[in-house]
């Protein structure tokens, strides 16, 4: 084996032993994080609304918010018809505060 063959392999290993350390990690703080917005969320009593819900969380009406939710995240955020220009000049939705 010559001299790249080795830095290969070194560097191979490396990264193998990185991600077996960072994975049971990553994993470790996803479920303390879970358990942190279940726990602040609780304390915040809220609850959705009993009216004026879109028609895919109309089934949560009047009921408490408990966690967030991975299909909170899947689901697209409906976005306001007003236009504006961000930072960038590029124009993009803006979702107003009513």
């Amino acid at each position: 084996m010559d001299g790249s063959h080795r830095r290969a392999g070194t560097l191979l290993g490396t990264v193998g032993i990185a991600l077996a350390v960072a994975g049971p990690v990553m994993v470790w703080r996803g479920r303390s994080g879970r358990k942190e917005i279940r726990t602040e969320l609780a304390a915040q009593k809220i609850i959705f609304p009993e009216r004026g819900l879109p028609a895919e969380l109309a089934a949560h009406a009047g009921r408490r918010v408990e966690s967030g939710g991975a299909d909170a995240e899947d689901r697209p955020v409906p976005q306001h018809s007003a236009s504006h220009k961000n930072r960038g000049g590029s124009s993009t939705k803006h979702q107003g505060v009513a």
